[in-house]
């Protein structure tokens, strides 16, 4: 309930600032880490107060990385080649895949060991998986392959 709660009550906030910041893949970076730190803290054992805090980090954590994903992909340079249908076509390919072979892994993964500890170890793994992204994109942008955010808006389509 308080994942619905928080992402009825400040979604479309968050969603506007995320639309006005020029820091899209910076921001997908920390909901990572964040949704990441929500898996990881039911380690901890906090009882139902730790339940609650790790539905709220991971619902603050997909607030914010639903909607400056998508507007990032729309900045790529390669994203601005290919078309941005097709670009986005191909991204929801992926999530569809992920949220296809996600469960299967995560089945392999919780078999091994405790359930506690198996939840900790996806929600590290979801915190080295956003580190990794931020080490790619920073990759990326030193070489160019970022639209300057100054001078394009990705909801803005410029080719006639």
């Amino acid at each position: 309930m308080v994942y619905g709660f928080i992402v009825i009550m400040f979604g479309p906030m968050i969603s506007r600032l995320i639309d006005r910041s020029s820091m899209k893949a910076q921001i997908v970076v920390i909901g990572g880490l964040i949704g990441g730190f929500g898996l990881a803290i039911l380690y901890t054992d906090l009882g139902l107060a730790g339940i609650f805090l790790s539905a709220a980090l991971l619902s603050l954590s997909s607030t914010l990385i639903e909607p400056a994903r998508a507007a990032f992909i729309l900045r790529l340079k390669v994203v601005r080649d290919v078309g941005m249908a097709s670009a986005l076509g191909l991204q929801r390919a992926a999530d569809k895949f992920g949220q296809m072979i996600g469960p299967l892994l995560i089945a392999v993964i919780f078999s091994a060991s405790e359930l506690v500890q198996r939840v900790a170890f996806v929600g590290i793994c979801f915190g080295i998986a956003s580190l990794l992204l931020a080490i790619l994109v920073m990759l990326r942008g030193h070489r160019g392959q970022l639209d300057n955010p100054a001078t394009h808006d990705a909801r803005v389509d410029t080719h006639e």
